[in-house]
């Protein structure tokens, strides 16, 4: 045998023994392909990787496997890449009729690492399994504060390539459909989208946004408001709803509740350009920033010509400082902040609730929550100033909306009254409280 024969058969070894190496690799790292996954590293240098398995349940995934050459980064000179995929969706329950619709409307405080370490990741990567764990009959849900894209979105194209995103676990669970994010690709001054878009369980037969031209003086966040029509069809019964999702002015300074208002009268212009049937289910979800029982709280959903269901549930407050474990011990504050309404001068509910949803984990998790870092810092990093034990998965609480509609319903000729249902009440109708203070001088005298 010549010495290039020998070469040739020593080659054809090589490919072998790879091909068969790379077999087994794969055959190692193989995952249901329902569970969206994601290779860990050392973010910072590829060449010396820190992957481990207990990383992987640091954000509520499983592991998968380990490879030094994993990934779409450069293979690892010391240390190793682990694989990491989504846990198995909890399985959904059979869909309500077509004529009820549930609306959770969420907060996730998922803010870039550079104004705020959080646990950004940790917190967000688990929120879908904890919600439909929680209620696994919801059609839609409005988020709010999603500015990166949830759990490993890309923070950085240049350092971070494998993704996992709150839209691929949502995908995992069957909720398909979503808009895009309100204000995404604004000039500048806006310098941050606006957080807010719509995930459905049923299609998404139109969409549209409209970033607000009111704000607060320096306001960098292209807030606004996200609508899409969803075409829930069950049992050969198909409905249409309109829904309106919105994240508002968030500033205390003196005319924010002034802004807030002005928002609320945009979003409901928007509405009214949709050319939205009378005879259908018009609703609005999102974090208004407005208080209940407030003359602003009052005032928004005035503007927005909507009605607040009746509250039902423990919990009566959705950003919750004095319990939720996210905030600091020696601040107190309660407000209920987030909302789920319908329309007024749309098809009315033939029974309506919301009600506070509180999506935590059963066990504390450090985080990071302090660190002068752009980029996701963790407990042992050396980048982590302080960190804390944590159960909750965002500073705000959710919001579940419940509506059951009867399509043969006639709509409204005149506004219904709307009411608080003993909390307190938003609409000022001051013909019909004069009314009924004279009928009841009548009954009296």
């Amino acid at each position: 045998m010549t010495i290039l024969d020998r070469l040739q058969s020593l080659a054809s070894w090589s490919l072998l023994f790879l091909a068969a190496c790379t077999a087994v690799q794969a055959q190692n790292c193989d995952v249901d392909e329902r569970q969206p996954t994601v290779w860990l590293g050392d973010e910072d240098d590829a060449n010396f990787c820190q992957g481990s398995a207990e990383q992987c349940a640091h954000f509520g995934l499983d592991f998968v496997c380990e490879d030094p050459n994993g990934g779409s980064l450069g293979p690892c000179v010391n240390g190793t890449k682990v694989k990491c995929a989504s846990p198995p969706a909890v399985p959904l329950d059979d869909p309500t009729p077509a004529t009820t619709i549930r609306v959770l409307v969420y907060n996730v405080f998922e803010l870039r690492y550079l104004y705020w370490q959080s646990g950004q990741r940790e917190r967000t990567c688990r929120i879908p399994h904890e919600v439909f764990s929680m209620h696994p009959d919801i059609d839609v849900i409005v988020f709010n504060e999603v500015f990166m894209g949830g759990c490993f979105a890309p923070f950085n194209d240049t350092i971070e390539t494998s993704t996992l995103t709150i839209r691929d676990i949502m995908d995992q669970y069957g909720f398909i459909y979503y808009t895009e994010t309100v204000g995404i690709g604004e000039p500048f001054p806006k310098v941050e989208n606006g957080g807010a878009f719509i995930a459905s369980r049923w299609p998404i037969v139109k969409t549209n946004s409209r970033v607000f031209n009111v704000t607060e003086p320096y306001s960098y966040m292209a807030k606004g408001v996200v609508y899409t029509m969803v075409n829930k069809t069950v049992d050969g019964q198909s409905v249409m709803y309109h829904v309106f999702g919105t994240h508002m002015q968030a500033f205390r300074t003196p005319n924010a509740d002034d802004v807030r208002v002005a928002q609320a009268t945009i979003i409901h212009d928007f509405m009214l350009e949709q050319d939205i049937g009378d005879d259908e289910p018009v609703i609005y979800g999102g974090d208004l920033n407005a208080r209940l029982n407030t003359t602003n709280g009052d005032d928004v959903v005035h503007a927005l010509d909507a009605t607040l269901a009746r509250i039902i549930g423990e919990l009566n407050v959705t950003y919750d400082h004095e319990n939720n474990d996210l905030f600091d011990e020696s601040n107190d504050t309660n407000w209920w902040l987030d909302y789920v309404l319908f329309s007024r001068s749309h098809i009315q509910p033939e029974a309506a609730t919301i009600q506070v949803v509180r999506p935590r984990m059963s066990t504390p998790l450090e985080i990071c929550s302090t660190a002068i870092s752009p980029i996701p810092s963790y407990p042992k990093s050396d980048l982590c100033l302080e960190s804390k034990n944590i159960t909750d998965l965002s500073d705000h609480y959710a919001v579940l909306g419940t509506y059951h509609y009867n399509m043969n319903s006639p709509p409204p000729t005149d506004h219904p009254t709307t009411n608080y249902s003993g909390v307190g009440h938003c609409i000022r109708n001051n013909v019909l409280v004069a009314l009924s203070v004279m009928v009841g001088l009548i009954l009296i005298f």
